[in-house]
């Protein structure tokens, strides 16, 4: 994945450097990464090859600093509200990650890649 390097488009004052790398990342989390096409293709848009490896990483990558924007420390400046409404948002995603987990061991057990290493189910 190519990662711009230019304040292009970011709004506010560019003088305060953490604002613009805190719109910077945002951006960067929100790029699509266009693995969609391989995971959940449509009847007419299935591709024939395999999926590019680089494109799994660089989705497990963009996640986890999605997940890593979320983690707060003790100096963090956040009201009960604010907490209650992070608790509950770290709670969904928590949820969706297992789904994905679960998702990707029922095609692990449906297509069976590592029969050939010995393991003959996605339990192990």
């Amino acid at each position: 994945m190519e990662t711009a390097c230019s304040t292009e488009g970011v709004p506010g004052d560019l003088d305060d450097r953490v604002g613009v790398l805190r719109v910077l990342r945002q951006q960067l989390v929100a790029m699509p990464v266009g693995l969609e096409d391989w995971l959940q293709p449509t009847v007419d848009d299935a591709p024939s090859d395999g999926v590019p490896g680089d494109l799994i990483d660089d989705a497990v990558t963009a996640a986890l600093r999605a997940i890593e924007t979320l983690v707060i420390d003790e100096h963090a400046q956040v009201d009960a509200a604010g907490l209650e409404r992070l608790a509950l948002g770290v709670e969904r995603v928590r949820r969706s990650a297992e789904a994905a987990v679960v998702a990707v061991a029922e095609r692990v057990d449906a297509t069976n890649p590592f029969r050939g290493d010995g393991f003959f189910c996605g339990k192990n």
